[in-house]
C-alpha cells in the first residue's frame, strides 16, 4: 500500500452525544480494535479518515457533526491504513483466534495480496485519545431530517464552548474538494499557514 497523502487534517464524525462529552471531559478515549499488520497486533484507538466524504453519514441517517483533527498536535502513535484491508483482516483474525486456528496463513496471505494489488492508505488510526485541544474545526452538513434545527445549534453549542469554528461542509463529495483544497479550507478557516507531512 501507498500513502500518498500529506494532509494535515484528518476527519472523524462522531454523535452529537460524543462531541458534548468531548467538549465536557476533553478527551475522547480509544474506542475501536484494529489488527494492524505492519506492527503485527491489536491496537485500541480511534480512526481518522483523510477524504472525509467517505465515511460521513448515510443519506436516510441523520447528519452528524465531524471533528477536523490537526494531526501535528496529537501525542499518541498514528498508523497509516487501508481502512478496507485493515477491517476485513481484523475479522479474519478476531475469527481465528475464536475458533483456536493459527493466523499465519492470514498474514502470508495479506503479503502475497499487496505483491499483486495497488491501494492507498485512506486511514490515520490513532493508538490512544483525542484530546479537545486536537480539534481545530468542527464540521457539519445541512440535515434535512432536523426541521427545527436543534441538531445544529447542539452541534455550535459545543463548537462554541470548545473555541473552534464551524465549517459547513454541504454538498461535500468525495475528492471536491480534494486533498490540498480540503487542507487550504480548514487552514484559512482557523488562520493557520503552515504545512504538515504524515
Amino acid at each position: 500500500m501507498t500513502d500518498n497523502l500529506n494532509n494535515r487534517y484528518i476527519f472523524h464524525w462522531i454523535s452529537i452525544e460524543r462531541l458534548q462529552r468531548l467538549e465536557k471531559s476533553g478527551v475522547m478515549k480509544p474506542y475501536w480494535t484494529h489488527y494492524v499488520f505492519d506492527e503485527k497486533r491489536f491496537i485500541k484507538g480511534i480512526s481518522g479518515c483523510k477524504e472525509p466524504m467517505l465515511w460521513n453519514p448515510d443519506e436516510d441517517h441523520h447528519r452528524e457533526p465531524c471533528l477536523i483533527i490537526d494531526i501535528s498536535t496529537v501525542e499518541a502513535p498514528l498508523h497509516s491504513l487501508s481502512s478496507s484491508e485493515t477491517y476485513y483482516l481484523t475479522r479474519s483474525i478476531k475469527n481465528a483466534t475464536k475458533a483456536g486456528k493459527p493466523i499465519d496463513p492470514i498474514l502470508k496471505d495479506i503479503e502475497i495480496r499487496r505483491t499483486r494489488t495497488f491501494g492507498t492508505n485512506d486511514e490515520v488510526f490513532i493508538e490512544g485519545s483525542i484530546l479537545k485541544t486536537n480539534v481545530v474545526a468542527i464540521g457539519y452538513e445541512d440535515d434535512d431530517m432536523d426541521q427545527t434545527g436543534e441538531r445544529l445549534a447542539l452541534i455550535k453549542t459545543a463548537a462554541d464552548a470548545m473555541g473552534v469554528p464551524l465549517l459547513d461542509m454541504t454538498g461535500w463529495q468525495v475528492s471536491a474538494p480534494g486533498y490540498s483544497e480540503t487542507d487550504d479550507i480548514i487552514s484559512n478557516l482557523i488562520g493557520q499557514t503552515s504545512v504538515y507531512s504524515l
